[in-house]
């Protein structure tokens, strides 16, 4: 099927379009189009640049990782008054010869909230390198 292409000063495909100006026969389905803007047209050749593709890819992983990294702050931030409540139970602890089993039921308690703000902590470590 014919198609205009739009390429960038480098020949690099920027768009692929239906005008009245067609020339340029593609076959799409063999195209991975995905990476579109990884492929250069010159002299009626379409060719796929291997590095270009690799840049691409590697910019969408990038990408992805801080969108998974600011979805992973957000819940360190959703869980942050949760923490709070915590540290303002634990000094509203006066009773002297209560305060060891007192602890010991507020950590049972929140021993799943701080699990979860660590493995998030880990997360968006290990992300970040």
């Amino acid at each position: 099927m014919l198609y205009t292409l739009n390429l960038d000063s480098d020949n690099y495909i920027l768009s692929i379009a239906h005008t009245k100006n067609d020339s340029v026969e593609l076959d799409l389905e063999s195209m991975e189009l995905a990476y579109m803007n990884a492929y250069k047209y010159i002299d009626g050749v379409l060719s796929l640049d291997e590095e270009k593709k690799a840049e691409l890819i590697a910019q969408e992983e990038a990408e992805e990782k801080q969108i998974q990294i600011a979805e992973l702050l957000e819940q360190l931030h959703s869980s942050d008054e949760d923490l709070l409540a915590f540290i303002e139970d634990l000094f509203s602890f006066k009773n002297p010869l209560t305060f060891i089993s007192d602890m010991i039921g507020l950590m049972k308690n929140y021993a799943t909230l701080v699990a979860n703000r660590q493995s998030i902590r880990e997360q968006i470590k290990e992300l970040s390198k």
